[in-house]
């Protein structure tokens, strides 16, 4: 029998088997590569997210640093106020209501001005931070100096100088929506409060915001840096992408199966790290698992040094009015400028999140529970006297105001805490809002007031 006999035998290939065959292979792949490519995307929106959210942490950071440096002058003005205040010889020139004599003296301390009697201090036209001391003999009052800090390119240059800024990146002094200090290219544009992208002088940046403690109202600190800090990164990885695309394609047809699940797994990776992010994409507060990680790691603190602990919980009062009356859009401006004043009144140590909504908490370190309900009282009524921005068609908001909760209890776990907190709050509300509320030390009783 000749070994051509076995082939001879074997039934040839149906035409439609073929046909079949081939449209199963060609799916595969072009569900392989439909896959592959919506990977792709979610790379790429991986990296932005991460990007966004580095970069905006790192003009946090420039922020702080800015603000730290700005305090630190306006303590040194305080202090060369309270210097001049302490002389004898300008003393006796204000008691005497001597102009001249006054202007002789305080000549040597720059932005240094004292007035005699109960004259004000007269009013700067440019934005500055100003420090007043009043002059006092016997207890009564005999003049007032004041040491005016200008927040001009000189300062600004000094704030600069103390910020962790790189190449491209900078500060400005915006008054309402103008630029009154910075770079002699960016001095024209306007940038809105609270936005956090803009175009100057042809560039597109990303911006954040501050308002100076001790300074005008409407006065802020802007650190921004180029959007391309976020766009370079991603170009980079649609560059990668795509040439990973073209080199594998022929390989897909052959290797469709093994290949799809090693290209998904990092990819996957990166998506759940992005959405691990632990920053409010709103208010730039930490969010619910910022606010969990620390809390954390600040109770094993707390254990060990055997320092108080408390956790604060605010709650907008009548939020859903603003919302239905106004629009979400000055709902989320509401909820910026809580955040904001929530910044200002709390201290560095203390971690400020937002949990969701329009309820907020607030970390406080090493502190009784007696300090950590003045803390959020002083907020409160800080919170009621805010000045928020009009709207259109609409006079200014006013009245805004928060109920807050107040829970401490050495040994605690973090759930407690919150529990405690939330029991404070609710009660708080139910006794007609506006108000802070502490809850009982064992959790077993009902909140009272300290």
């Amino acid at each position: 029998m000749s070994s051509a006999a076995p082939a001879a035998a074997r039934p040839a290939p149906h035409p439609d088997a073929t046909r079949v065959s081939r449209q199963a292979t060609a799916s595969l792949v072009a569900v392989l590569l439909a896959a592959f490519a919506g990977a792709g995307l979610l790379f790429a929106h991986s990296i932005r997210q991460q990007e966004q959210s580095r970069l905006s942490a790192h003009l946090e950071l420039v922020l702080q640093a800015a603000v730290g440096e700005a305090a630190r002058e306006s303590t040194q003005a305080q202090q060369q106020a309270a210097v001049l205040a302490a002389e004898p010889a300008l003393q006796r020139a204000l008691a005497a209501g001597d102009q001249r004599e006054v202007d002789r003296l305080t000549a040597s301390v720059p932005g240094a001005v004292a007035v005699p009697g109960d004259a004000d201090v007269p009013e700067t036209t440019s934005p500055s931070l100003e420090r007043e001391v009043h002059v006092l003999v016997r207890g009564t009052s005999i003049g007032t100096v004041a040491v005016t800090v200008p927040l001009d390119g000189a300062m600004l240059a000094r704030l600069s100088a103390a910020a962790p800024l790189a190449d491209g990146q900078g500060l400005l002094f915006l008054r309402g929506s103008r630029v009154v200090a910075g770079p002699p290219d960016l001095a024209r544009p306007r940038i809105a409060p609270h936005t956090e992208s803009t175009r100057l002088a042809g560039v597109d940046y990303r911006v954040a915001q501050t308002r100076l403690l001790g300074g005008l109202p409407d006065v802020r600190l802007a650190a921004f840096a180029p959007a391309t800090e976020v766009e370079r990164p991603i170009a980079r990885a649609d560059r990668l992408l795509a040439a990973s695309l073209a080199a594998t394609f022929a390989a897909l047809l052959l290797l469709a199966n093994l290949l799809a699940r090693p290209a998904l797994i990092p990819l996957t990776r990166l998506a759940r790290e992005a959405r691990s992010s632990s920053v409010d994409d709103l208010t730039r507060l930490a969010n619910r698992r910022g606010f969990t990680q620390a809390a954390g790691a600040e109770l094993a603190r707390a254990r060990r040094t055997g320092h108080a602990l408390t956790i604060a919980l605010v709650d907008i009062d009548d939020f859903k009015h603003v919302n239905d009356t106004f629009g979400h859009a000055t709902g989320d401006r509401v909820l910026r400028a809580v955040a904001d004043v929530l910044r200002e009144h709390f201290r560095e140590v203390d971690l400020v999140a937002r949990f969701g909504g329009e309820e907020f908490a607030v970390l406080l370190p090493e502190t009784e529970l007696a300090g950590a309900r003045d803390a959020v009282d002083r907020f409160l009524v800080a919170l009621s006297r805010h000045h928020f921005d009009s709207v259109e068609g609409h006079a200014p908001l006013q009245g805004i105001t928060a109920s807050a909760g107040v829970a401490s209890k050495p040994g605690a776990e973090v759930e407690e805490l919150l529990a405690g907190a939330d029991r404070a709050l609710y009660d708080a509300k139910a006794r007609g809002k506006n108000r802070v509320r502490v809850d009982a030390d064992d959790g077993s009783g009902p909140p009272s007031t300290l």
